[in-house]
């Protein structure tokens, strides 16, 4: 649904009002206070379908939209539980395929790269990072919720393993960009 503001239905008014009463003072008056009243429905309006939408909606709203896609909230802030129903509304869709798997684990990370490694004969890595510990890591309840998504959008028969690692994570020498055993952090499954 489309939705355009009107930020001034004063100057709409004063601009539509008939030359003839335009220098007449109580006439301007009558239309400004009647514009006044228009003006403040529409923002009341405007306010009402900013806060229903799904990016705009907070608390007891964004728990209906939760409903909808069967995630309650458990105690997860508006952001992670905003994010949560988001990957399940694709997760619901899935079709197993590596984009749409892809697609899910970036609505669950969406500040993170997304990268994806086959596991040969029947399975996959999904990377999400590099996650700067001071603003990028979830709690735990979130890790938890993430990986209940990530494995319902899971193909049957496919073996899927989600990793989120941080930086200066731990690797081996093939992997440039990470750190050696004796410097490097482990990363998180799920």
């Amino acid at each position: 649904m489309s939705y355009d503001h009107e930020a001034d239905h004063k100057a709409l008014a004063r601009r539509d009002l008939l030359a003839v009463f335009r220098d007449k003072p109580r006439i301007c008056a009558l239309v400004d206070a009647l514009a006044l009243g228009v003006q403040v429905m529409e923002d009341h309006f405007g306010s009402l379908v900013a806060d229903r939408t799904f990016d705009g909606c907070e608390g007891a709203q964004l728990d209906q939209w939760g409903l909808l896609v069967g995630e309650s909230r458990s105690g997860l802030p508006d952001r992670e539980y905003r994010a949560i129903i988001r990957a399940r509304v694709l997760a619901n869709v899935c079709q197993g395929d590596t984009d749409s798997m892809i697609r899910v684990v970036q609505a669950l990370f969406p500040t993170l790269q997304v990268r994806h490694r086959d596991a040969f004969p029947a399975g996959a890595w999904f990377f999400a990072g590099p996650a700067n510990p001071d603003k990028d890591l979830p709690s735990a309840q979130y890790m938890a919720r993430a990986a209940a998504v990530f494995h319902d959008a899971e193909p049957a028969g496919v073996g899927l393993d989600g990793v989120l690692y941080r930086e200066g994570y731990f690797g081996f020498a093939d992997d440039p960009a990470a750190s050696g055993y004796d410097v490097g952090v482990f990363a998180d499954g799920f």
